[in-house]
């Protein structure tokens, strides 16, 4: 079995090391766009098959360095032209490519469909690097200039012969102070755009994994505005609709400040003071709404909104220009309705969540490292993800909040330096959620209500002191008595109505009005009623703790 692999790897390589054999770069034209803190290079290759066999896909590489700060990249197979409007289509990139020399790394693309033998395509690159700028000096003062360099290969990174080739760079305003002059070389620099461009080639025929250096130190006056970290939350909620909260370390990696720091400087938009980054532009959706901008120190009133087509444009300004090297954290948050985002259908719902922010503009954006969590409704069922695209690593967590019993799951995505060409990037979100289950957090805020009802009532029906002193001791005595004080006049009071009525058959024998026996049986009537309430006296007057005569009483 070990030998089996043995073989297909061996073969693997072999195919690869045939078509470096066979192909070959006719044409090679590259522009670098290094006027932004990222790094954008366009690679048009005018590629030919040369061998006897077709071949159905081609190696693209890099410098290793480079390769590891890569964001993006792109293949497409036809001549888009000037303009960019000519067909082309996509190809799909696989990696690494064997046989790659150190110091490079190489992917595999494949190609629409096999070039034949002495066919001819073109093949169109598409890269953008972060973190290839590096401030230098490292260090300068609020009146200096940011000032970078950018170390690369002068020739077009191949795995293939190249017979001819050109490398345009674009630079941004400022002075050149020191590059890379081989001939032919052109450097054009006018008033009219002070942004100076540079021009290698046309170079003759170079082997392929040319190696000659590139270096330009020159002016770049500008913040770099670096997402250390983004951590980014969308909670969904049938009841509320959709929140978002999203919070921000931000980090201007342009030059590190040093000396002293005077604010009124910062309006200055000449000398060094552009490289003080002011201010963002976040852009949220356009029915967004209850927004929030906070720190750790309360909410940041340095901001502004406005609605266009684009959508709700927040303006970010921090509580101090972020001077080279400073950082400052912030916690931005709204709310969109849930029609916004998820279309459902019965109990099927389906969820498009983006997973950058947008920020403009895009090309000032990189992002370190970001995690995005998707908070699911309690009790809901997750059916599908898709949509999502490149190093997106995927995990499941759990969550509770108010009122719930099982918990809510939580999707996590994370991914590792981003650009603002991943803005526009979309997560489609499938889960199973019933309607039915939108009633059980109102009754279970109605049992609550309840229960607290009930106990209040226990509450005020049944004394139970924390400490038996004498003072509730004294109490619980003088209840007992007005207790049994109105059960003994209650009592007295029964008693001298049977002693009036006796008294009113009395009067009525002395005057004849009726005759002894009925005034006998009257008698013995009252006699029995006294005698009952004589007991329920006596029985009174032993709890109050009496011991006279109630008789007498």
């Amino acid at each position: 079995r070990r030998g089996a692999l043995w073989a297909a790897a061996a073969a693997l390589v072999a195919g690869s090391v045939g078509a470096r054999a066979s192909l070959a770069v006719e044409g090679a034209e590259r522009i670098m766009d290094l006027t932004t803190q990222n790094v954008y290079i366009t690679t048009v290759l005018k590629v030919a098959n040369h061998g006897g066999e077709p071949v159905s896909a081609v190696s693209l590489c890099q410098e290793a360095e480079a390769a590891a700060s890569r964001a993006v990249l792109e293949v497409d197979e036809g001549d888009s032209g000037p303009t960019g409007q000519g067909a082309t289509q996509a190809l799909q990139v696989s990696g690494p490519a064997p046989g790659a020399p150190q110091g490079f790394s190489c992917v595999s693309a494949a190609l629409a469909s096999p070039l034949a033998p002495e066919g001819r395509t073109t093949v169109e690159v598409y890269e953008v690097f972060s973190h290839r700028l590096r401030p230098f000096p490292v260090a300068t003062e609020q009146d200096a200039p940011n000032r970078v360099v950018f170390e690369g290969l002068l020739k077009v990174p191949s795995a293939y012969p190249v017979a001819q080739q050109t490398t345009t760079v674009k630079l941004p305003a400022g002075e050149v102070l020191s590059m890379t002059e081989a001939e032919p070389f052109k450097y054009t620099y006018s008033e009219q755009d002070p942004k100076p461009l540079l021009e290698y080639g046309p170079y003759g025929p170079t082997g392929a994994f040319a190696a000659e250096p590139m270096r330009l130190h020159f002016d770049s006056d500008q913040p770099f505005a670096t997402l250390v970290r983004l951590e980014r939350e969308v909670t969904l909620g049938h009841w509320q609709g959709i929140s978002v909260r999203e919070d921000f370390t931000l980090v201007n990696q342009a030059s590190n400040h040093t000396g002293a720091f005077q604010r009124h400087k910062t309006w200055i938009t000449s000398g060094g003071n552009k490289k003080a980054l002011q201010s963002l532009m976040l852009v949220l959706p356009p029915r967004a709404q209850d927004l929030l901008y906070k720190d750790d120190l309360g909410n940041i009133s340095t901001s502004a909104v406005q609605r266009s087509h684009e959508g709700t444009i927040l303006s970010l300004v921090p509580r101090y220009p972020l001077m080279g090297g400073w950082k400052a954290k912030f916690m931005v948050g709204h709310s969109v309705p849930l029609r916004a985002q998820v279309k459902s259908s019965g109990a099927t719902h389906v969820a498009k969540v983006p997973l950058v922010p947008r920020i403009l503009p895009k090309s000032v954006m990189t992002v370190d490292e970001a995690e995005v969590r998707i908070v699911l409704p309690e009790m809901a069922t997750l059916n599908e993800v898709r949509g999502l695209e490149g190093e997106w690593e995927q995990s499941r967590e759990k969550k509770w909040s108010y009122f719930d019993t099982v918990g809510r799951e939580v999707l996590v995505f994370r991914a590792r330096n981003l650009v603002g060409d991943h803005i526009g990037q979309m997560v489609e979100v499938t889960y199973t959620f019933s309607p039915t289950l939108l009633l059980k957090e109102p009754l279970m805020v109605l049992a609550a209500v309840l229960a607290v009802v009930l106990v209040a009532k226990l509450c005020s029906a049944v004394d139970l002191p924390l400490v038996l002193d004498d003072e509730w001791r004294g109490r619980k005595d003088a209840a007992r008595a007005r207790t049994h004080g109105r059960r003994v006049a209650v009592v007295a009071s029964k008693r001298a109505q049977e002693l009036k009525a006796l008294d009113r058959v009395l009067a009525r024998l002395m005057q004849g009005a009726c005759s002894v026996e009925e005034a006998r049986r009257a008698g013995a009537k009252a006699e029995g009623a006294l005698s009952e309430l004589l007991g329920e006296l006596e029985g009174a007057a032993a709890a109050l703790g009496g011991g006279g005569a109630p008789g007498a009483a």
